[in-house]
């Protein structure tokens, strides 16, 4: 009712317009690159018109600026925040219709059929509005759903007394097949043996037919009470095969 100037005279229903101007003056500086953070409380209408005070949430938007950062630099940092915080098995499920990012280059993310925040490369149009002419990656996170869903007490595991055993797995797939859905299945059909699955190589060029793609994956294996024998090794990462080219139709390179 009494803003102290035009700018305080709405409240933010999202903190990407904040972060984009701290960008854009140190972007106008010669600041090539920037890695930043707010949290804040954002507002939303119980109903159009206003007519009752606005449900009130806590948001955090991070945002990495400059050519060198791509969507997995901060795809990373927020798996590694995520992880302090306890919180497991989030998807990063693919978006096109969010007008602030990148068709293609957008994900919303997903715990246990609860959004959480999306993720993505702001849209050229959206930095050009704002005067920057360099790559913007931003997430935004709904801070009040990680506040009840994050566990920050910390359970003992006592360091492994048995040999693990890696095997990796190159594969080719359809273009549009993210790499969500590659681990899910892993991991569907894996045994209790598999103890990690991580992807580290992805690649498409001449070497690769047209709307495919290389994926390379390293699977852990271990045995909690035992030393694995060869054929056990062998049988589970069958069986994760078997259940990429079933479910998939992958192609093993």
């Amino acid at each position: 009712r009494n803003p102290l100037g035009e700018e305080y005279s709405v409240m933010r229903t999202t903190l990407l317009p904040s972060a984009l101007e701290v960008l854009e003056r140190n972007f106008k500086k010669e600041v090539q690159t920037a890695e930043i953070f707010e949290i804040g409380t954002l507002f939303f209408p119980r109903q159009m018109p206003v007519t009752e005070l606005p449900i009130e949430k806590k948001g955090l938007t991070l945002a990495l600026m400059g050519e060198q950062y791509t969507f997995y630099d901060l795809k990373g940092a927020v798996d590694n925040y995520l992880a302090k915080l306890g919180i497991k098995d989030t998807e990063y499920l693919p978006e096109s219709n969010h007008p602030t990012y990148h068709p293609g280059r957008c994900a919303t993310l997903v715990w246990n059929g609860h959004v959480i925040g999306q993720i993505g490369e702001i849209h050229p149009l959206v930095s050009e509005n704002y005067g920057i002419k360099t790559t913007v990656i931003s997430c935004a996170l709904d801070l009040n759903i990680l506040m009840q869903i994050c566990r920050m007490d910390t359970l003992y595991k006592p360091l492994p007394k048995y040999p693990s055993s890696r095997r990796d797995i190159a594969i080719l797939i359809d273009a549009s097949v993210t790499a969500g859905q590659i681990e899910k299945t892993i991991k569907s059909y894996a045994t209790e043996l598999l103890e990690n699955c991580e992807l580290f190589d992805v690649y498409k060029g001449k070497q690769v037919p047209e709307g495919k793609k290389s994926m390379a994956y390293a699977l852990t294996f271990r045995a909690k009470n035992r030393t694995m024998t060869e054929d056990e090794i062998l049988g589970a990462y069958s069986k994760v095969l078997d259940g990429l080219v079933k479910e998939l139709k992958v192609e093993l390179r």
